[in-house]
């Protein structure tokens, strides 16, 4: 048993990639700013209500981590119904889970609220996955699109 879940770990590992994201805040909404600071790309997902589901062939779920800053004095909505990437066939992928970094009783719900004067982290995973070598990125935020994504290698 402490081999498989040895050799379970070490594929899992194999299989995911994280790259660091050089983007400045954007505008969310009035007073709330957000930047992309990390996207992983893994073969495995969760987000099917516990199911674990393997990419197919040379295709990748995307994980993004987020960052959002509240400039108001008062508690802001977070959707992320509202945020898809957009590679460069200009190809559209939805949040399937949303995390907030801290305590979080539904990866699925998808909506949050960030308290006023606060940063807060968010860590999500679009759906369906994406061709493997596929790096360029855009966020359509809101139905706005945002500048390229530059990923950086650590």
């Amino acid at each position: 048993m402490k081999k498989l879940f040895t050799l379970l770990t070490l594929f899992i590992i194999c299989t995911a990639s994280a790259q660091k994201i050089e983007m400045d805040y954007q505008p969310y909404s009035a007073g709330v700013d957000f930047r992309m600071t990390r996207i992983k790309t893994t073969k495995i997902s969760d987000a099917e209500n516990g199911k674990t589901t393997i990419a197919k062939g040379d295709s990748r779920f995307r994980t993004v981590m987020f960052e959002f800053k509240n400039n108001t004095e008062e508690e802001q909505p977070i959707d992320f119904e509202t945020v898809k990437l957009v590679d460069s066939k200009n190809n559209k992928y939805y949040v399937k889970i949303a995390m907030s970094m801290g305590i979080n009783t539904n990866p699925h719900n998808l909506e949050f609220k960030l308290k006023g004067g606060k940063t807060k982290s968010y860590m999500v995973e679009f759906w369906p996955p994406a061709p493997k070598d596929e790096t360029s990125f855009r966020l359509e935020v809101h139905g706005e699109l945002s500048d390229l994504v530059k990923q950086v290698k650590d």
